[in-house]
């Protein structure tokens, strides 16, 4: 049979299972052991072979896959376990009973970062329905301490008062000392457990909250939009080449903004005028001056208990000195107010309207007492004393 073979040289010791020199096992005078080689440069050194079965711990089957333990193949370093019902587990020392668990990668790829039972390809937190420590993932360039720090952060947090979970992200970023980003006060933005977005605050109060400006499109497109769809309404707003500036679409061009000019176009994408209407105005919130009817007729109005219609001399004179009509507002009054409302000029206009009316009735009736006084005074003429 086979002989064991032990022997020293220069001072180490090597054991060989063949009784011959070739130092399977080797225990050198510097303390170094080595196992398939002579000159091992470590505590502990294998022969520098590729295998998938370096070193086993636990085998159940005597093949190069199923087993707990070591390899190299390939350039590759194996950390293998039997089969994909078993983890990988990375653990530290609680003290001398305990110990807490790391990292796991399950048998499925799954990796768990304190989370005993990884859920998807890559899970931060605890998988424990119990856990009050919510998972938190922080990519930093620069962290001094937790409140001078360059770093960004996304993590999930429980929301005040148990209302549920909620997803936050955070960066510190690169300006003067900085909070650490993995905290709701530092949240730049929130998805809420009932779907809210906030953006700018912790607490939206719709589906997307934004406290602070917003910017669509990078100016090189020709049209950047946002749609609004119901179940019965499809309307979009924003801004194109083709109109020139903003608009509201729906099935056609409704409502339009002219960059260039201001002009505000409604059923036209070219407007002239600042105001530009295709179709028909149906304006309304004004009283119609039935009051200048009812105060000529019945001597008073329960419209407009103040109303005084005056007189054609009145009007003269005041005209005259004011050069404008009474009741109408002067081109500086329009001015120095930058307008006037169009359903208050459309009253004002009905109104003086009436008001000619009333004074052509009362000349229609001199006229026709002048006529029949004329006519009186030709029949006279005309019959023989």
């Amino acid at each position: 049979g086979n002989d064991v073979g032990l022997y020293t040289s220069a001072a180490d010791l090597h054991l060989s299972a063949n009784g011959e020199n070739t130092g399977q096992f080797v225990l050198r005078n510097n303390g170094n052991v080595g196992i398939g080689t002579s000159t091992p440069n470590a505590p502990l050194q294998l022969a520098s072979t590729t295998a998938n079965r370096k070193v086993v711990l636990y085998e159940a089957t005597d093949n190069n896959h199923e087993f707990y333990g070591f390899g190299i193949n390939s350039g590759v370093q194996r950390y293998q376990v039997a089969n994909p019902a078993a983890d990988h587990v990375f653990y530290t020392a609680v003290n001398a009973t305990s110990s807490n668990e790391l990292v796991r990668i399950k048998g499925t790829g799954n990796v768990g970062i304190a989370a005993s039972n990884p859920q998807a390809d890559l899970h931060i937190g605890s998988s424990s329905t119990s856990a009050s420590d919510p998972g938190e993932m922080i990519l930093s360039r620069y962290w001094n301490n937790a409140n001078d720090v360059r770093a960004s952060a996304i993590f999930h947090y429980i929301e005040s008062g148990g209302a549920g979970d909620g997803l936050g992200f955070a960066s510190s970023g690169d300006v003067g000392h900085r909070n650490a980003p993995n905290q709701l006060s530092e949240a730049d933005m929130v998805i809420r457990s009932n779907g809210r977005v906030g953006i700018g605050t912790t607490t939206p109060d719709h589906e997307l909250d934004v406290r602070g400006n917003v910017r669509i499109g990078n100016g090189t497109s020709g049209e950047q939009d946002i749609q609004f769809i119901s179940s019965a309404v499809n309307m979009q707003v924003g801004v194109n080449d083709f109109v020139n500036g903003f608009y509201v679409f729906g099935g056609s061009y409704r409502f339009t903004v002219n960059q260039t000019t201001g002009n505000v176009g409604i059923g036209t994408t070219t407007p002239s005028q600042r105001l530009h209407v295709i179709g028909n105005i149906l304006a309304s919130g004004t009283i119609t001056p039935d009051y200048v009817f009812e105060k000529y007729y019945e001597g008073e109005s329960s419209l407009k208990s103040d109303y005084t219609m005056q007189t054609l001399s009145e009007i003269e004179a005041f005209t005259r000195e004011h050069k404008h009509l009474p009741g109408v507002p002067s081109a500086q009054d329009v001015e120095e107010k930058g307008g006037i409302l169009v359903n208050r000029a459309t009253e004002i206009n009905l109104e003086k309207i009436e008001e000619l009316y009333l004074h052509t009735i009362e000349q229609q009736k001199l006229i026709k007492k002048l006529e029949q006084r004329i006519e009186s005074l030709e029949q006279k003429q005309r019959t023989p004393q």
